[in-house]
C-alpha cells in the first residue's frame, strides 16, 4: 500500500490461455474444432478442465484401457466434454442429457454414446468407473457407483461431502470454475466411500 499515492496494489487473477493453448497444440484439436460441438473457447476450456482434473487427479485411469466406462451428466445440447474425452482416450463415455439433440453413436466420434435422457433413468447394468458433471444442471447421481466423481458445478450444488480435491481452475474463461473431485477406493490412502 502507498500512502502517498492513495493507491492499493491488488493482484487480480485472471483467466489463462492454456487450454486454448492446448486445443491447438493437440493431433485431434482439428477434429474436435470440425464436431462442431464447441461455440467458443469458452465451452473447450471448460471441458478441458474436467480431462486435465481427470488426469491429474485420477491417474489410475489410464488412458489407453479400453474397458474403462465414463458418464458424462448434463453434457447440454452436445456431447462436448464426452467428445473430449473419447478423442483423448480409448474409454467409452455416455454422454446423459436430455437436451441432448443426438441419440446413439455419432458419426465420426468414436465411443460416444448420447442418451437424451434424464441421469436418473440411466442404467446400463454396470457401474461406470468415472462420472463428469460440467455446469451440469442435474446433481451427482447416488444411484451410480464410480471409482472418481469430477464435479465443476453451476447453479446446482452437487449435494455431497467435502470433495478430496478441491480447487479453482483459471484455465476456465468462467467464473464457475471451481473443480471438485472426489476418489473412491482405487488408490492408497484415499477413502473408500463418499456419500450424501
Amino acid at each position: 500500500m502507498s500512502v502517498k499515492t492513495g493507491f492499493i496494489n491488488v493482484p487480480v487473477r485472471v483467466p489463462t490461455a492454456k487450454y486454448a493453448d492446448e486445443l491447438l497444440s493437440l493431433k485431434c484439436g482439428t477434429d474436435l474444432i470440425a464436431t462442431g460441438f464447441f461455440p467458443n473457447l469458452k465451452e473447450v476450456t471448460e471441458s478441458f478442465a474436467a480431462y486435465w482434473a481427470v488426469r491429474r487427479h485420477c491417474k489410475f485411469l489410464k488412458t489407453y484401457d479400453p474397458d474403462v466406462r465414463v458418464v458424462v451428466v448434463g453434457d447440454g445440447h452436445k456431447p462436448r466434454t464426452a467428445a473430449t474425452f473419447a478423442f483423448r482416450t480409448a474409454w467409452t463415455i455416455y454422454s446423459i442429457d436430455p437436451a441432448l439433440k443426438y441419440s446413439g453413436y455419432i458419426p465420426g466420434v468414436q465411443r460416444v454414446l448420447c442418451m437424451p435422457i434424464k441421469i436418473g433413468s440411466f442404467d446400463i447394468g454396470l457401474n461406470p468407473d468415472l462420472i463428469v458433471l460440467v455446469h451440469s444442471h442435474a446433481p451427482i447421481p447416488s444411484h451410480l457407483k464410480s471409482q472418481a466423481v469430477v464435479s465443476i458445478p453451476c447453479c446446482i450444488p452437487d449435494g455431497w461431502k467435502l470433495p478430496h480435491v478441491e480447487y479453482d481452475d483459471w484455465g476456465i474463461w468462467s467464473d464457475l470454475r471451481r473443480v471438485r473431485i472426489w476418489r473412491f477406493s482405487q488408490e492408497p490412502g484415499v477413502a473408500s466411500q463418499v456419500a450424501a
